[in-house]
């Protein structure tokens, strides 16, 4: 699913409105900043990876992109990411694929990095389908901001979010 280019206008209006180099706010969770986080999107959609982007960016992030699941899979592999933001259909390797091999090569001790679903399926049994493969959640196109916000603080460490 193509989320609306409106949407993208509308996050990064909302987004440059309410910029400051640390801090961003949302409507239920009111001030946060975050340190030294880093982020993998992985879309083979370039609006969708704007759109996330555009949302994201007020969070002062460290944002790379993959197009394809195996391209994610590579930079997961040599970046230590805090969390990875995965669209469940794309060519060359698809989401569940490209978590899987990421599990495989996680190998240092308490070492996890949250994998978030993103993905337009919101039919019964794509959520446990997604979860089994080894994602940790799963959030449905379009993205709601707050929704989002909530999954950030939910998976971020302790120590990376600053209240």
């Amino acid at each position: 699913m193509i989320l609306r280019a409106e949407q993208l206008n509308t996050e990064k209006s909302a987004a440059n409105a309410t910029r400051s180099p640390h801090f961003t706010s949302t409507k239920n969770d009111g001030f946060f900043a975050t340190k030294n986080v880093r982020i993998l999107i992985t879309d083979d959609n370039e609006i969708n990876r704007e759109v996330l982007k555009a949302i994201l960016e007020p969070f002062v992030f460290t944002i790379d992109e993959a197009e394809n699941g195996e391209k994610a899979v590579q930079m997961a592999s040599t970046v230590p990411y805090d969390l990875i933001f995965m669209d469940s259909h794309m060519p060359v390797m698809n989401g569940k694929e490209a978590t899987r091999k990421i599990r495989e090569t996680e190998s240092c001790i308490n070492c996890h990095t949250p994998i978030i679903a993103i993905t337009a399926d919101a039919i019964t049994g794509v959520r446990e389908e997604l979860l089994a493969a080894g994602m940790d959640d799963y959030i449905v196109k379009p993205i709601d901001t707050e929704q989002l916000c909530s999954v950030i603080r939910k998976y971020l460490a302790d120590d990376k979010i600053l209240k």
